[in-house]
């Protein structure tokens, strides 16, 4: 469900005013998506329809510390939403008649075409119009300050299902692209590979093993879920790093979430086993079951934990550990 539909049944029930009961909205949203009526999370989806909608400055929300929300249900929603203050000399602009630019014409098929996003669309309007679509690729924040004058506009409206998706616009025709950030890695001159450690210490730690023994050519330090946006950098070094992607992390639901994303993202990372059977004490039995991190019978030693409420932090199989394994002395090498 996209902020469009939910326009629409605003622009419905406003009837001029400026101030809309939200049941009303609700209501007239489930008439024209029906099975939101007995989804039993149709009040989370319209809770948080509301606050994308809100943060795309298409309305404006009560403040949480007044009366305008009813606390009283889960989760709590506004009993009213705001619409947008407009002057009254921009009342009279057709935007519906208005001559668009062909790559942006698609917002006069819109039934109500809020003012912030009138806004943004005359501002594409004449990037479009000045050649836009033959300038050369930039990263996103440039293109963004280009035609916003704004750096940060252009992510934000990404969301916007009014603007961008199937026969709207794209970070294509707009010339521009997201920038994937570098993590912190350590490259050596031998070792095959790429290491990538969840944590500054194991980082740390396993930078120091592949200075001393012909592990991998790469140590990267993801910095939690940060690595999750730096899909494109580990494609290029795949190129430059002959052999696999090792990837240790947590022994947490977050610490598996990670390595799963890289995975469904088209990124072949594959567990450092050494390191969970130390954290989990037992050896791996088996192959990788599809859908899941670890072979069994790690796996249901990792639920159970989970299912206990409990976790392992990586830095439980340290540098001591990794000296040992790899023949080296972890009070000389460094």
């Amino acid at each position: 469900m996209d902020t469009k539909l939910l326009l629409e049944a605003i622009n419905d029930v406003a009837a001029g005013k400026r101030r809309i009961d939200a049941l009303a909205i609700f209501n007239r949203l489930a008439q024209k998506v029906p099975r939101l009526a007995n989804d039993p999370e149709r009040w989370e989806q319209f809770v948080a329809l509301l606050e994308s909608a809100e943060k795309q400055q298409l309305l404006c929300l009560p403040a949480r510390a007044g009366d305008g929300w009813i606390n009283t249900v889960v989760p709590a929603r506004p009993k009213w939403v705001n619409l947008p203050t407009v002057k009254t000399q921009r009342e009279v602009f057709d935007h519906r008649g208005h001559p668009w630019n062909p790559r942006i014409a698609f917002v006069a098929e819109t039934a109500y075409l809020p003012p912030t996003l009138r806004d943004v669309a005359l501002s594409l309007q004449g990037f479009f119009s000045k050649g836009g679509e033959d300038r050369p690729f930039v990263p996103i924040k440039e293109r963004s300050f280009d035609i916003f004058g704004d750096e940060k506009r252009l992510e934000e409206l990404l969301n916007s299902s009014l603007l961008f998706g199937d026969g709207r616009l794209n970070l294509d025709l707009l010339r521009c692209y997201i920038v994937s950030p570098t993590p912190v890695a350590e490259r050596f001159v031998s070792g095959k590979g790429i290491f990538v450690a969840e944590n500054e210490a194991t980082f740390d730690s396993f930078c120091r093993i592949a200075r001393n023994r012909d592990t991998w050519r790469l140590v990267v330090y993801g910095r939690g879920n940060e690595i999750q946006k730096c899909t494109a950098y580990l494609r290029r070094q795949m190129e430059h790093c002959d052999g696999p992607i090792d990837y240790f992390g947590d022994v947490d639901r977050q610490g598996f979430a990670i390595p799963m994303y890289l995975l469904n993202a088209g990124i072949p990372v594959r567990p450092f086993l050494i390191g969970y059977e130390a954290l989990l004490g037992s050896k791996v039995a088996g192959n990788t079951k599809e859908g899941e991190w670890l072979p069994a019978p790690l796996d249901r030693i990792a639920a159970d934990l989970f299912a206990a409420g409990r976790r392992i932090p990586q830095e439980a199989f340290g540098w001591e550990e990794l000296a040992g394994i790899y023949g080296l002395n972890p009070l000389t090498h460094g």
